[in-house]
């Protein structure tokens, strides 16, 4: 296992108990080196899946700037998440567009 590699397993283990604490501005900064990663090691659905909880704490952060750069990347064409999860996020993307608070994440 890579140095690299491992650093990435350490922070998402670090990553579980943030909802919990209501750290979302830090999880969002720890959520970072991660995604590179995931990003420059083409691992697409584990890159969704952190997009996906990064998407999740902007909007508990209400860091409308971040959620809108982390939900384009969810519901871009090379994502993997579901056409129907694609359609709520440009459809939340574009009530942000229009001034509207975005609708809540599943789950919250």
């Amino acid at each position: 296992m890579t140095n690299e590699r491992l650093k990435s397993e350490r922070s998402d283990q670090k990553l579980e108990p943030f909802p919990k604490f209501v750290c979302f501005r830090e999880a969002l900064d720890l959520l970072s080196p991660v995604m590179r990663h995931y990003r420059s090691e083409r691992w697409r659905p584990l890159l969704d899946a952190v997009l996906s909880l990064g998407v999740k704490c902007a909007f508990l952060a209400a860091d409308a700037a971040s959620y809108s750069a982390l939900a384009f990347d969810l519901a871009s064409p090379e994502s993997s998440a579901p056409p129907q999860e694609k359609a709520r996020i440009r459809a939340n993307l574009a009530k942000i567009l229009r001034g509207e608070a975005p609708l809540p994440e599943p789950g919250m």
